[in-house]
């Protein structure tokens, strides 16, 4: 990195703090490297706090300017201050580092892939080239191979309009400890009738698959709906710490942030989960989790002064 810094052109640091484009020559992502050890090595309490701030979900402009009040981006005196010392440490070449022993543990296990698994993967990597007539008949395919697959029933019964909860509740009995068929399970269920029911398989789902991203979040959305946004907090937590570059579990803790009385942090969340999501992406169900914390925090409104902090 300190190489290519050395043949890129600089960049104003005014620019560089205005960049919001996915677009890039490298030389942004240079000078973003640069700025980050900049700050870090030489400002390291306010860089501290500027991250906190970001953690803490304020706006990333305002948690700039309250972190380093003297570098705002809209006075040309401090961008011109903040080139020339981006440029000074450049030239200077002298990083702070530590040195770190990563040990490691080159021991893996093989796990048979089943056959229904194969072929959803296989549909799943070409769904886009495939239609619904080709789609249903590699589903039918994997069901025969391997009867219950939970995706795979789950896949066929919406392609078909049908509802596959008794199909999935024969799988968990047949199969308790299939994760996946809870979680479908959980996410087919309709109506507040069975709230309980599915709450209960979206638990056990997020017990059996600790590490899936969408089995805590959509616990997390579950219990949110059912009015226990407290006990949805952990599981929105988790579904962020897995997937962060995940729009929906972004503005799923927004929600959950709304439901605490947190409006704030949860308008932030939900600005940040439409910026992360594509054109493409910000699709009906982002939308519906942007209009929730929307709704929510208007009927709180009166009585967010006094809400508690995150």
């Amino acid at each position: 990195m300190r190489r290519w810094l050395n043949v890129l052109p600089a960049i104003d640091a005014g620019e560089l703090l205005r960049w919001r484009s996915q677009s890039d020559d490298g030389r942004r992502h240079a000078w973003s490297w640069l700025l980050y050890h900049w700050m870090w090595n030489t400002r390291s309490k306010r860089f501290d706090d500027f991250t906190r701030r970001l953690s803490d979900g304020e706006d990333p402009d305002a948690a700039w300017l309250a972190a380093f009040p003297d570098l705002d981006p809209a006075r040309p005196d401090a961008m011109e201050l903040l080139s020339e010392e981006l440029e000074k440490y450049r030239r200077r070449g002298a990083y702070g580092y530590y040195r770190v022993r990563a040990e490691f543990d080159s021991a893996s296990r093989e796990v048979p892939l089943s056959r229904g698994d194969l072929h959803v993967a296989i549909l799943e990597a070409r769904e886009v080239a495939a239609d619904a007539s080709q789609q249903r008949a590699d589903l039918q395919e994997a069901l025969r191979e391997e009867p219950g697959h939970a995706i795979a029933t789950a896949w066929a019964a919406r392609l078909g309009g049908t509802s596959p909860v008794e199909a999935l509740r024969e799988r968990t009995r047949a199969a308790t400890g299939d994760g996946w068929a809870w979680l479908e399970l959980g996410q087919a269920l309709p109506g507040a009738a069975d709230e309980t029911e599915r709450t209960a398989a979206l638990r056990k789902a997020a017990e059996l698959l600790p590490d899936v991203a969408l089995a805590h979040r959509a616990l997390a959305a579950a219990l949110l709906a059912a009015g226990k946004a407290h006990d949805a907090l952990a599981a929105a937590n988790r579904a962020l710490d897995l997937a962060p570059w995940d729009p929906v579990a972004v503005a799923t803790l927004g929600g959950v942030a709304a439901g605490l009385g947190q409006c704030p942090q949860a308008r932030q969340l939900a600005s940040r989960a439409l910026e992360a999501a594509s054109p493409e992406g910000a699709g009906e169900r982002l939308r519906a989790l942007v209009a929730d914390v929307d709704r929510r925090c208007a009927v709180t409104a009166p009585a967010e002064a006094g809400s508690p902090s995150r």
